[in-house]
């Protein structure tokens, strides 16, 4: 009996947490939010759990359902009561006092630990730095801004964007021309201030609205996503607020910032004479238009986008609800556990929380996919692999992974159903198409060359007399054509003759008197007529173009076809040669190639 009683007791709240009334629902039913200003966080609740929360002082489960039960139109069990205590130990709101509540912040604390390789991977994927505290700041610079939240001026800005479109229309032959300037190295410098100074001024903007509706904002700083710095502030205040169309306007307020910088830069850029100022503001309009739709937009990602269908749909915790939600409408299309869906909202909103998760589970497979290749690419090969692998293993296989483990644990609950088996074969054909190859053979473009070639040269001009045979095989120093050169065949000829003669000369000499000094003039004139019948030795033996190493000859040039020595071979290889020149001082001869 004792053990029951302790069980319906109910531990304290902590004294800081404050409970707010919330927005209406869309069916109009009353919600209210709790603040945790520790953690900086906020909680909407619903009228059974705020009444449950109004009496937790009661101290006992069983007092605070007789209570509800008795003063409102709610039923409510002690079970009840005891499930909103269990969801306030997991959110950190009960008072940790005693031994009992320090062993619980003890555990808490031990769960939380992570080793150096987990934390330094999560800090890789998502690492949010605090530069500043922007909200003096932000209070300063309100009034300067106020006419932005007048209510004509989006009419304002509406007719300034329509006169933008108009003037950059009138030259939009000019305008596309201008981004080949932006692939300029000052292009590029100046892309990269003009993408800063637009994302600047987009957080500035959800700061200015947030404090415009009296919230406060704490932080701004830059968030490294996968290593790519990413701006943030804090509107986390913004759950204060009881109207939802504020909200909306402090979600879109960014955008809304953004769209003002693009429509200013695109009326500049009509009016500015050509030079870096106007280069400046197409790429200031061009990048902002992009963005504003293609990024911040996107409801599948956690950009503005998502919270503006978040607020509007007025589905708080989108993302993390739908996919619960979605969890629960698979297990059950596929096997049928019976289990409670996660919640219950209508049939419509049901069916539209389940498209949209599978949608962004969809979209996350591919965007985190194209991520990791582009990391792989961007990186050296060894570190690119391993952030690949990082990438498809965290983003990818780990949630796939956790579904088909709850999946093995409940295969005893399973009941067969049409679906689940045209699920399995539709899975393992799925599998076999990504494992298995569709082709026996792999056809791709590929270049066939030699091992070692070529290109020969001689270092003489002349007439060929002999030339190797196309495709005929030849080893290391074979002569592979031979070119004949008058001149310097006359020149040896010449050299000859003078040596014969002076040998001759020499040769009738005597060594004495007026003779001895003729015998050494002729002395000297051997040797200058002995060097030169060596250098022209050494020319004509230039001549002769030898196979650097064994291999065929290949791409004879044609006209050497009437050259003596020609042969019809057949053809071994195929390789490649430019065109034969006949020009001095050098010719080009055949390819040789191995």
């Amino acid at each position: 009996m004792a053990d029951a009683v302790a069980a319906l007791r109910l531990p304290p709240l902590r004294e800081d947490i404050r409970l707010l009334p919330g927005p209406s629902t869309l069916e109009g039913a009353p919600t209210w939010t709790l603040h945790d200003p520790a953690a900086h966080r906020f909680l909407r609740i619903g009228w059974a759990e705020f009444e449950i929360l109004s009496r937790w002082g009661l101290g006992d489960a069983q007092a605070v359902s007789r209570s509800i039960s008795a003063e409102t139109m709610l039923t409510v069990s002690p079970a009840d009561v005891l499930e909103v205590g269990r969801f306030c130990e997991k959110a950190d709101l009960l008072w940790s006092g005693g031994e009992a509540g320090a062993g619980r912040l003890l555990a808490q604390l031990a769960a939380r630990r992570v080793s150096a390789a987990k934390w330094l991977l999560k800090n890789y994927l998502f690492l949010r730095i605090r530069l500043l505290d922007p909200d003096r700041l932000l209070s300063a610079l309100l009034p300067w801004v106020a006419w932005a939240f007048h209510p004509l001026f989006p009419l304002g800005l509406l007719l300034a964007a329509g006169g933008g479109l108009y003037l950059v229309g009138r030259q939009w032959e000019r305008f596309t021309h201008t981004l080949s300037w932006a692939f300029t190295l000052e292009g590029a410098a100046v892309a990269a201030l003009a993408l800063s100074l637009t994302k600047v001024a987009h957080e500035m903007g959800h700061g200015l609205a947030a404090k415009r509706f009296g919230c406060r904002v704490p932080a701004m700083g830059v968030a490294l996503l996968v290593l790519w710095p990413v701006l943030w502030t804090d509107v986390t205040d913004a759950w204060k607020l009881t109207d939802r169309r504020q909200r909306l306007s402090i979600d879109a307020a960014g955008m809304a910032a953004e769209i003002i910088l693009a429509v200013a830069a695109s009326l500049l850029w009509a009016v500015l004479p050509d030079g870096p100022g106007r280069s400046a503001m197409f790429l200031l309009a061009g990048s902002t238009w992009l963005l504003t739709l293609a990024v911040n937009l996107n409801p599948l990602m956690r950009y503005d986008g998502y919270f503006l269908l978040s607020d509007l749909l007025d589905e708080p915790n989108l993302q993390d609800r739908s996919f619960a939600l979605a969890r629960w409408w698979l297990r059950e299309r596929l096997f049928g556990f019976g289990d409670a869906p996660p919640e219950n909202p209508r049939p419509g909103r049901r069916n539209l929380l389940v498209a949209y998760a599978l949608a962004v589970w969809v979209y996350r497979f591919f965007l985190f996919l194209g991520i990791a290749l582009l990391v792989y690419h961007l990186a050296f090969k060894l570190l690119g692999l391993f952030l690949m692998a990082v990438e498809i293993g965290w983003f990818i296989l780990r949630p796939i992974w956790a579904e088909l483990g709850v999946w093995r644990l409940r295969r005893a609950d399973v009941r067969w159903k049409r679906n689940t088996v045209v699920f399995a074969a539709f899975g393992t054909v799925l599998l076999l198409a990504l494992l298995l190859p569709w082709y026996g053979h792999v056809s791709a473009p590929a270049l066939l060359r030699p091992e070692r070639q070529t290109t020969l040269y001689t270092a003489q001009p002349g007439q060929v007399v002999q030339v190797a045979g196309e495709g005929q095989v030849v080893a290391e120093g074979t002569p592979l054509f031979v070119l004949q050169s008058p001149d310097l065949e006359f020149r040896r000829r010449k050299a000859e003759a003078q040596i014969e003669g002076l040998r001759n000369h020499l040769a009738g000499l005597s060594f004495a008197g007026r003779m001895a000094e003729e015998s050494e003039v002729a002395w000297q004139e051997l040797g200058k007529a002995v060097a030169e019948l060596g250098d022209v030795a050494a020319a004509m033996d230039v001549l002769a173009v030898r196979a650097p190493f064994a291999g065929v000859v290949a791409d004879v040039p044609t006209p050497c076809a009437s050259a003596p020595g020609w042969g019809s071979t057949s053809r071994w290889g195929s390789f490649w040669t430019r065109h034969r020149r006949w020009s001095r001082p050098m010719w080009r001869n055949p390819i040789w190639a191995g």
